[in-house]
C-alpha cells in the first residue's frame, strides 16, 4: 500500500476542506482561529510535507521552498487559498520543479453582489432610515 501524502495546512481554513484532506493524507493544521504562525514556525514545520496548504498572509519564499524540495519527504505543490499568489516565490518553486496554485474569481461574483447592494443602499438612502 502507498503512502499517505503529508500535508501541512498552515491556518485555520473553512471544516468542509479538513474532512476532505484527511480523506487522502495525513494531515497537520493550525487549528486556532485567526491565528497565524511566525515565519520561523513555518518554516520549521514545513519540511517533511508533500503538500503545504497556505494563505496570503504566509511567506512562502525560496528559503522556505528549498528546505522543502531538500527534506524526505519532497515538497510538491503549494496551493494557496487567495486570489493572488505574491506571498509566493513562484520563480524558485519553478526552479525546484514545486507545483504552485491559486484560486483565482473566487470572491468576483461576492464583490460584484456587495457593490450592487452598496449602491441599492445608496441611492435608497436606506444608511439615513
Amino acid at each position: 500500500m502507498a503512502e499517505r501524502p503529508k500535508i501541512l495546512v498552515t491556518q485555520k481554513v473553512p471544516d468542509p476542506a479538513y474532512p476532505l484532506l484527511e480523506a487522502i493524507g495525513d494531515v497537520e493544521a493550525n487549528m486556532e482561529e485567526g491565528v497565524i504562525w511566525p515565519y520561523e514556525e513555518l518554516l520549521r514545520r514545513g519540511p517533511g510535507h508533500d503538500y503545504i496548504y497556505s494563505l496570503l498572509t504566509d511567506n512562502i519564499d525560496a528559503r522556505f521552498l528549498e528546505a522543502g524540495a531538500a527534506s524526505t519527504s519532497r515538497l510538491k505543490m503549494v496551493a494557496n487559498m487567495a486570489v493572488g499568489f505574491n506571498n509566493i516565490d513562484v520563480d524558485a518553486a519553478t526552479r525546484l520543479g514545486i507545483a504552485v496554485s491559486n484560486t483565482p474569481g473566487v470572491l468576483s461574483d461576492t464583490t460584484a453582489d456587495l457593490a450592487f447592494a452598496l449602491l441599492m443602499a445608496t441611492a435608497r438612502r436606506i444608511p439615513e432610515a
